[in-house]
């Protein structure tokens, strides 16, 4: 069998003026046209980069529409001050300071449920762009799943609530904190969540305890069925920020706790008072509760679990009906020894002087 010869690669084409027409297509161009989410930072020495600064240089339709995480407003001159006020989370600052190191040797970030990749243009631009975390690029360029749970269930039970695939048991509540649009909050769709998240929100379901999670710089709740009882009128409220969802009795009572635990201390009190409205009345609680940080890889502190039990319920309804209850058998007793006479229940007619 005859080989077929060998033929040098011969050069592009260039145009009369010697530049090839694929040369004058602009990078921003291409970058417009990619529907991977994708921004642009300029990381030049000479332009200082303040904490609340903008450092964002450009980013294209794709990361206008997709935003992981509300990334674009984070990146922002105003959206950077307000990251950073999130009292101490890092997820986002070192995100940041990611985007901002010159040196490649870390090229990937995950960040909000993406992959970021990072390429250096003209010793100056950083050029970020990302991909789902569920999926990642293969050799020929095909899709491939990254994680193993997907191609193979291991052969005991499952009993992880937030599977792609549910369990066969399910509770109703575990099925309806499924159904909550989890891909509207901070957190994103349950398919991006973390392994130390997935760890977390099936501690709280199996906790036979009354138990709530706050998770993440907007402190998003995720708590069990016991947990309703004790919420009150603040249920339904899964998925929400725990700052908007609690917000009659957090300044005073939760936000001091929250500050304890991002310094990495556990707080536990006992018998502790709590004057909350459930079911439209007042109700003067009391609950013996610990708050425990949750720390990440790092060591820093993105969460918090709260297993509590309520001590002591007085309702003011139930109250003022015991205190009637008392009254009235006080009166009894009263009547009983000045012979009061009743000719029908709860109506004194006639009273016995004793000296008649």
């Amino acid at each position: 069998m005859t080989a077929l010869p060998l033929h040098d690669k011969q050069p592009l084409e260039s145009s009369q003026n010697g530049t090839s027409p694929l040369h004058r297509v602009g990078m921003l161009e291409l970058l417009d046209q990619d529907p991977r989410p994708t921004f642009i930072i300029d990381t030049s020495p000479d332009i200082p980069k303040p904490e609340n600064e903008c450092i964002l240089q450009y980013w294209n339709t794709a990361m206008a529409a997709t935003d992981p995480g509300g990334l674009l407003q984070l990146l922002s001159r105003v959206g950077g001050a307000h990251g950073t006020n999130e009292k101490g989370y890092a997820p986002f600052t070192q995100f940041r300071s990611w985007c901002l190191k010159q040196d490649m040797a870390d090229k990937t970030f995950l960040y909000h449920g993406f992959n970021w990749m990072k390429i250096r243009v003209a010793s100056r631009w950083n050029i970020i762009s990302g991909s789902p975390a569920t999926t990642c690029a293969g050799s020929e360029g095909t899709e491939m799943t990254s994680l193993a749970r997907k191609t193979s269930k291991p052969k005991a039970p499952n009993f992880d609530w937030t599977d792609e695939l549910p369990p066969l048991r399910l509770s109703p509540h575990a099925a309806w904190a499924r159904s909550i649009d989890w891909a509207s909050t901070s957190l994103g769709p349950m398919s991006s969540w973390s392994s130390q998240l997935r760890s977390i929100a099936n501690l709280v379901m199996q906790d036979p305890r009354p138990a709530v999670v706050f998770y993440g710089p907007d402190l998003i709740m995720i708590y069990n069925e016991a947990e309703i009882e004790l919420l009150g009128g603040f249920h339904p409220c899964m998925g929400l920020s725990a700052r908007v969802a609690l917000a009659s009795v957090w300044a005073e009572y939760f936000e001091p706790i929250i500050d304890i635990n991002l310094a990495g201390e556990t707080v536990e009190k006992t018998n502790s008072a709590i004057h909350m409205v459930r079911s439209g009345f007042m109700e003067e609680t009391y609950f013996s509760l610990k708050f425990i940080p949750i720390f990440d890889s790092e060591g820093i502190t993105v969460g918090h679990y709260e297993p509590l039990v309520e001590t002591v319920r007085l309702d003011f309804r139930k109250l003022i009906v015991s205190f009637g209850r008392s009254l009235l058998q006080r009166l009894l007793g009263h009547c009983i020894r000045t012979r009061m006479v009743f000719m029908e229940p709860w109506n004194i007619v006639r009273i016995h002087d004793c000296d008649l």
